[in-house]
C-alpha cells in the first residue's frame, strides 16, 4: 500500500522550506533515493568541546538564499533556517543529523507532493535526491466576487477613495513577506505624483516596525493597517474591493492569496522567479517584477498601467490560474 503523504508534506515544505528562486530545476527530473542516514554521531566526536573552550562557534553558510540563510534588510543580521538550527540545536554533528532524518524520513515515502517547483528544488538542496511531484493547493473561495454592499460597508469603514487605485496585501505582517519592498516602492510613487491607498489585512510581530516605516517615509495616510481578518466573507470584500494585490515574497512556496485573489478577479504583483509567480505571465495573468521597491514603483507608473489594466490582468487571472479545493483534489486523485 502505498504511503503518499500530501497533506503531510505540503504542510511541511510550507512551514520549513517556505523560499524559493528561479532555480533552474524540474519536477520530472529524477534521481536515486537518498537513504539520509541518521545514525548517531561517533561518540569520540570532541566538537562542542572545542567550541566551549574557545568560546566562539563559528558558522558558515549562503546569506544569500531564503529561508536557509539570508540577510534581514532592516538590521542587517543574517536570519534563516541554518541559524534557526543552530539555536535550537547546539553542535554541527547534531544540525547534520537532524537535516539528514528529515530527508531520510522523506526519502521513506513512495511519492513526494510538493506546492510547487521551487518548494521541491529547496527540498533537494537539503539533500533529497527522489522524484517529486508538483500538487499545486487550490482555494476555498469559489470563483465570484462579494456583493457591491459588502464592498460598499468595507469602502465606509475604512474610509477607501473612490477615485483612487486601491492595493491590497494580505498576510502575516512581516518583513520576510517582501513589505519594505511594498513601502519604498509607494514612496517613490507617491514621490512621482501617483496617488493610492494602500491597506495591510493582517498581523504579526512586526507590524509596529512596519508601521513606523511607513510613518517614516510619510505614507501614514496612505495606508490602512487592520488587523487579522478571518471572516472570509470579508476577505472575499476586500479582494473584491481592490485594484491589485501586492504579494512581493520570495519566502512563499505557494501564495494562497493570488489563487483566492484570482477567484474575485484581482490581478497579483509578484516577484520574477518565486514561487508564487509560478505559472504566472506577466501582463497576462499578473505583474512580475525584480525584487526591490524600484521594480514595483516601475511596475504601478509605468504607461498604461492605470485601473482598467488592472482589472484586465484580474479577469485573465480569474481565466486561468483560479484552482478551487475540489479541483486539486480531483487532480490528487487522478495521479495516485
Amino acid at each position: 500500500m502505498k504511503k503518499v503523504l500530501a497533506a503531510l508534506m505540503a504542510l511541511a515544505l510550507a512551514a520549513t522550506c517556505a523560499a524559493c528562486g528561479d532555480n533552474g530545476g524540474s519536477s520530472s527530473t529524477g534521481g536515486e533515493d537518498s537513504n539520509g542516514s541518521s545514525s548517531a554521531a561517533a561518540t569520540d566526536d570532541q566538537s562542542w568541546e572545542k567550541v566551549e573552550s574557545a568560546g566562539t562557534l563559528v558558522l558558515g553558510l549562503d546569506d544569500a538564499f531564503p529561508p536557509m540563510g539570508y540577510k534581514d534588510t532592516e538590521t542587517g543580521d543574517i536570519i534563516g533556517f541554518d541559524i534557526d538550527i543552530a539555536k535550537a540545536v547546539r553542535g554541527k554533528t547534531l544540525q547534520d543529523a537532524a537535516v539528514k532524518l528529515l530527508v531520510s524520513n522523506i526519502s521513506a515515502c513512495d511519492e513526494v507532493w510538493v506546492v510547487s517547483r521551487g518548494a521541491g528544488e529547496n527540498l533537494r538542496s537539503l539533500g533529497y535526491a527522489g522524484d517529486y511531484i508538483v500538487m499545486p493547493n487550490g482555494v476555498d473561495l469559489p470563483r465570484g466576487k462579494a456583493s457591491p454592499e459588502a464592498v460598499d460597508a468595507l469602502s465606509r469603514k475604512w474610509a477607501l477613495p473612490a477615485d483612487k487605485p486601491v492595493y491590497l496585501f494580505i498576510g502575516r505582517i512581516m518583513w520576510y513577506k517582501g513589505l519594505r519592498i511594498i513601502l519604498d516602492g509607494l514612496k517613490k510613487v507617491r514621490d512621482a505624483g501617483g496617488d493610492f491607498c494602500m491597506v495591510f489585512v493582517g498581523d504579526g510581530q512586526d507590524r509596529p516596525a512596519v508601521e513606523e516605516y511607513a510613518a517614516q517615509l510619510g505614507l501614514t495616510d496612505l495606508c490602512r493597517f487592520t488587523g487579522t481578518e478571518r471572516d472570509r466573507d470579508t476577505i472575499r470584500a476586500w479582494y473584491t474591493r481592490a485594484d491589485l494585490l501586492l504579494f512581493p515574497s520570495t519566502f512563499d512556496t505557494n501564495g494562497l492569496v493570488v489563487r483566492e485573489a484570482a477567484a474575485c478577479s484581482l490581478g497579483s504583483v509578484l516577484i520574477e522567479g518565486s514561487c508564487a509567480a509560478e505559472g504566472i505571465t506577466d501582463g497576462d495573468t499578473g505583474i512580475l517584477i525584480p525584487e526591490n521597491g524600484d521594480g514595483l514603483a516601475a511596475a504601478l507608473l509605468r504607461e498604461g498601467a492605470d485601473r482598467a489594466y488592472f482589472a484586465r490582468i484580474g479577469e485573465t487571472a480569474s481565466e486561468k490560474i483560479y484552482l478551487s479545493w475540489e479541483d486539486s483534489v480531483k487532480n490528487a486523485r487522478a495521479s495516485v
